[in-house]
């Protein structure tokens, strides 16, 4: 079977990246590639692209980055046949109807988003990260459906950016980055927070511009003078393919894996973040592949170094007292436990929110912020229920949070007070005059089922001090869902992780980085118009430099 190269007459044209997306910039541009079991070479066309000619329903294996790929030509629009063990690359002579699902699954893989998916016209979560990818890119709602308009979009960019005459164009990104929970188990999905493993933000790949800094994805948000690790997984790329990594501003980030990096699929890349000074600045680390003297970019991260901003937090564990005086129910108890048993269950109460306050911690530490809980204290207040906040919530807030300690210390008006309460009628947790411009603040946070979901309330709730959602731009939008025009951004995988979305959204499952097998929580760094709550760690870290911590009108 005979292989020609020819940019004009290929059935097939093959181009890698460094990441996602039709830009020419990003395709990597190689040395010669061989076809297996022929002495030939196949050249790079001049964008990068190498051409082959294949028989319909034929395929042959094409040897790259010391990587063989099996590169195979269908014309029907069908499903993909290629080996699931293989680097399969497919050339397709027709993107197939867009109103079905396999359809939308062969543009979005020619274009570069659905890069580890398989055309199977099943769907699933390969498939709906690859939605939501292109859709941040083109400014359409990011709901990860492929409505009419994403159709429509994605029928466009094929037809007039994938196209080299009458052959559409492979894309692949040969490497991913994800979280690493683990120093060295590449393989580790899980596990409790560390200093040392930020969350990828892979939301995109359009060039945006968020505090002067342009952003292109993937992109990691860490804090200052902190040693970190990344997950990286060779996608189209051999397991044994010699790679290399380096920084271009070792100033600001250094590489401290040993090059060349390790074999495998997945592997840890260490890093460390000095001090970028009183603003946050940004660099890559770039990962090439290295062949003799010759080497090849095939994956790049972005990294921003944030300033650390420290917030003091303090803790205040509130007994509530009837009007009577005579029923007493301490913070974090059981409803109607004896008082007996009081002291036992405020001890474990408060062994278990060790845990809680170290998560907490974790949730801002990506955002630049270093929460120093300050130590706890405890109040007791009369109010109408013991242990209870009653509607309306204002008058009793203000007896909690202007009532003197225990000890006869007033709440501060330099920190952030915490208040745990035994129960605030339905509600998870109560911010209090998180707009209003008033101290003393407030934090109201009550007994939950687990430790992971207080941390999450608890964070949720600094969250409103520390100017996120869309108070941003209207203070009456104080969540992500208060937003009249926020129906769509629920389903937005990066968005439900976040921390800003209220109360009824909190029931579902939290994605916060860390325990069974979750898989990290997203918070966006990039500036996204059409989505008013983005650019959440650069807000949230800019306005805690603010001596009131509140959001701005």
């Amino acid at each position: 079977m005979a292989q020609t190269v020819s940019a004009t007459t290929a059935d097939v044209l093959i181009a890698f990246q460094t990441r996602a997306g039709v830009d020419d910039d990003a395709i990597i541009k190689a040395g010669n590639a061989t076809i297996k079991g022929q002495t030939g070479l196949i050249k790079p066309q001049g964008k990068g692209y190498y051409g082959l000619k294949i028989e319909p329903g034929k395929s042959v294996v094409l040897q790259l980055f010391g990587t063989d790929y099996t590169v195979s030509y269908q014309e029907a629009d069908e499903k993909e046949k290629a080996d699931k063990n293989c680097f399969a690359l497919t050339g397709w002579k027709v993107t197939g109807d867009k109103t079905k699902l396999m359809g939308a699954q062969r543009r979005l893989q020619l274009l570069g988003y659905y890069y580890n998916g398989r055309v199977d016209d099943k769907g699933g979560k390969l498939t709906e990260y690859a939605a939501l990818n292109f859709q941040a890119d083109q400014k359409l709602r990011t709901d990860g459906e492929i409505g009419p308009k994403t159709k429509d979009k994605l029928e466009e960019i094929c037809e007039n950016n994938n196209k080299s005459g009458s052959t559409y164009i492979i894309r692949r990104t040969m490497l991913s980055f994800d979280w690493a929970p683990h120093a060295s188990n590449a393989e580790a999905i899980g596990g409790w927070p560390k200093d040392s493993t930020p969350l990828i933000d892979d939301r995109g790949y359009a060039k945006v511009k968020s505090d002067d800094i342009d952003l292109h994805g993937p992109v990691v948000c860490v804090q200052r003078k902190t040693e970190f690790r990344i997950k990286v997984i060779r996608e189209f790329i051999d397991p044994f393919a010699m790679l290399v990594a380096s920084s271009d501003d070792e100033s600001l980030v250094v590489v401290k894996s040993p090059n060349p990096l390790p074999n495998g699929q997945k592997f840890i890349l260490k890093l460390e973040a000095k001090d970028p000074g009183n603003s946050p600045k940004s660099t890559s680390v770039r990962i090439k592949y290295k062949s003799g003297k010759n080497e090849y970019e095939v994956g790049s991260l972005q990294v921003i170094v944030m300033p650390l901003k420290v917030v003091k937090v303090r803790v205040y564990w509130v007994t509530i007292k009837d009007a009577g005086g005579t029923s007493i129910t301490p913070a974090g108890t059981p409803a109607g436990s004896a008082n007996a048993a009081h002291v036992q269950a405020l001890a474990e109460f408060k062994e278990s929110f060790i845990m809680v306050k170290a998560l907490t911690r974790h949730m801002w530490r990506h955002y630049g912020i270093y929460l120093k809980f300050l130590p706890d204290r405890s109040k007791t207040v009369t109010l109408g229920t013991a242990g209870r906040v009653s509607s309306p919530h204002k008058t009793d807030f203000d007896s909690i949070i202007n009532a003197n300690d225990d000890a006869g210390n007033a709440s501060s008006k330099t920190e952030i007070n915490v208040c745990v309460v035994h129960s605030i009628e339905n509600y998870l947790g109560l911010g209090y005059d998180a707009v209003d411009f008033t101290w003393p603040n407030g934090v109201l946070s009550v007994k939950h089922a687990n430790v992971l979901e207080s941390a999450h309330v608890m964070a949720h709730e600094i969250g409103h001090f520390l100017s996120l959602a869309n108070c941003i731009g209207a203070k009456k939008y104080i969540h992500a869902d208060d937003d009249p025009d926020s129906n769509h951004k629920k389903k937005d995988l990066w968005s439900v992780a976040k921390m800003m979305y209220a109360y009824v959204n909190h029931t579902r499952p939290y994605n916060l980085g860390f325990g069974y097998k979750k898989t990290g929580k997203k918070v966006t760094i990039r500036n996204l118009p059409s989505d008013p709550t983005d650019n959440e760690v650069y807000n949230a870290n800019k306005w805690a430099r603010d001596p009131n911590f509140y959001c701005k009108p």
